[in-house]
């Protein structure tokens, strides 16, 4: 009798669990990297050459 009553209980308890989370599911897309240059501040990679291997432009 005791042991169905644990159950009974610990099934109550994952109902409650399973309405909470759809009612108000947690917020995990506001975990994520940024996507735009606006989001980024406009941060570009450095240049790291052209093909000849110069960092300088020819003239």
């Amino acid at each position: 009798m005791l042991l169905l009553l644990l159950l009974l209980l610990l099934l109550l308890l994952l109902l409650v669990v399973v309405v909470v989370v759809v009612v108000c599911p947690p917020k995990v897309g506001a975990i994520r990297a940024p996507s735009t240059r606006e989001e980024t501040g406009g941060a570009q990679l450095p240049h790291i050459g052209f093909e000849n291997g110069s960092k300088e432009i020819q003239s």
